[in-house]
C-alpha cells in the first residue's frame, strides 16, 4: 500500500541518518553546542513531502467519488458531474453559499450526513476530534499541496546519548556518559542549534560520540501531529465513508 512504502521510506531515511547531527564549540571556548548538518542537497524532506502529497489526495479523492456514486444514485449520470466534491468548510456560511450545486444532485439523506460532519458542527466544542477533525486536516493539507506549499515538517527528537571526554588541558577533562530523554519540537532546518552544553574553563579539545534518536511530524493548524496519525487517516476516513453505506442500500 502506498501509506506502507511512504513509512518503510522515511524508517530507512531515518535509520540511514539522512539528517546529520553535528558538534562544536562556542567561540570562547566555554562549552559546545550540537546542532543539524547542512542537508540542503539531500531530497530527504522533499521527497517525504511529495509522497505526503499524494497519500492526502487519494484520501480526498475516496470522498470525492464516494459524492460521486451517491449522486448516481440520484441520476445516472450526474447532471453536472464536474461540480461534484466531498464538501469540507469551516464556517455554515460557506457551507451553504458553495454547496448548492453539489447537495442538490445527491439524496437527501445524504445530504443530512454530510451536514453533520462539517467542521463547523463542532468547531465550539474545546478539544473535540471527530471525523470532521478528520476532514479538517486532509483539506488543509491536500490544499497545501495543490498550491504548492509543502507540509511543514518538524523533528521531535526523542533520547541524545553523550560518551567520551571534554578536555581542558592536558591532565585536567571531565568524562560524560549521559542519557537524557527529552522531547523538543522543532523544525527541522539546516545549521540548527538546537542542545548547548556551557562550561567553566576553556575547552582545550572534545572527544564526543552521540547519538540522538528522533521521529519526523507534521504541523497542522498549529498543532504537532506525530506522523504516524497519518496511519490513523487512512482508518479513519475508512470509518467515515461506511457511515454512508446506508445510503446505498
Amino acid at each position: 500500500m502506498q501509506i506502507d512504502e511512504m513509512f518503510l521510506f522515511l524508517e530507512e531515511s531515518v535509520k540511514d541518518n539522512r539528517i546529520k547531527f553535528s558538534c562544536n564549540e562556542f567561540e570562547n571556548k566555554l562549552g559546545y553546542f550540537l546542532y543539524v548538518g547542512d542537508y540542503s542537497e539531500d531530497n530527504f524532506l522533499e521527497e517525504l513531502s511529495v509522497r505526503l502529497g499524494e497519500y492526502i489526495h487519494n484520501l480526498r479523492s475516496i470522498l470525492d467519488n464516494l459524492v460521486y456514486a451517491l449522486a448516481r444514485m440520484h441520476n445516472d449520470p450526474p447532471i453536472a458531474p464536474r461540480k461534484l466534491c466531498f464538501p469540507i468548510y469551516e464556517k455554515r456560511e460557506n457551507f451553504d453559499r458553495s454547496t448548492i450545486d453539489i447537495l442538490r444532485q445527491i439524496p437527501l439523506q445524504a445530504r443530512e450526513t454530510i451536514l453533520s460532519l462539517q467542521p463547523f458542527m463542532f468547531n465550539e466544542v474545546p478539544g473535540f476530534k471527530s471525523e470532521s477533525y478528520i476532514l479538517s486536516i486532509i483539506t488543509y493539507l491536500n490544499n497545501a499541496d495543490k498550491h504548492r506549499s509543502p507540509s511543514s515538517l518538524v523533528a521531535i527528537f526523542d533520547e541524545l546519548n553523550i560518551v567520551g571526554k571534554i578536555y581542558f588541558d592536558e591532565n585536567d577533562y571531565i568524562t560524560i556518559n549521559e542519557n537524557r530523554k527529552f522531547e523538543i519540537q522543532l523544525a527541522v532546518t539546516p545549521n540548527l542549534k538546537f542542545f548547548e552544553f556551557h562550561t567553566e574553563n576553556h575547552i582545550h579539545e572534545i572527544d564526543l560520540q552521540f547519538k540522538l534518536t528522533y521521529n519526523i511530524a507534521i504541523e497542522v493548524f498549529e498543532e504537532i501531529l506525530h506522523i504516524d496519525y497519518l496511519k490513523n487517516l487512512l482508518t479513519s476516513t475508512e470509518i467515515l465513508v461506511n457511515r454512508f453505506r446506508k445510503h446505498f442500500e
